[in-house]
């Protein structure tokens, strides 16, 4: 997700577009770094964070009926 920003600045400006709105570093993160806390950011990382442990749960569900 580092590399999502480093892909928007070379694509195209549809895929640029999503990449940079993905991308952890280019918006999300430069208000933690100022100290200003935005609730956009905070649904962000919570939403990430869900994203990757549902996917986490349904990989070791898979591999326990394998």
């Amino acid at each position: 997700m580092f590399l999502f920003w480093q892909l928007s600045l070379v694509l195209d400006p549809p895929l640029s577009r999503v990449f940079a709105g993905l991308a952890l570093h280019a918006r999300h993160f430069q208000g933690f770094q100022v100290g200003i806390l935005h609730v956009r950011d905070v649904v962000y990382y919570l939403a990430v964070t869900y994203f990757f442990l549902l996917l986490a749960t349904k990989t070791m569900e898979v591999k326990r009926w394998e």
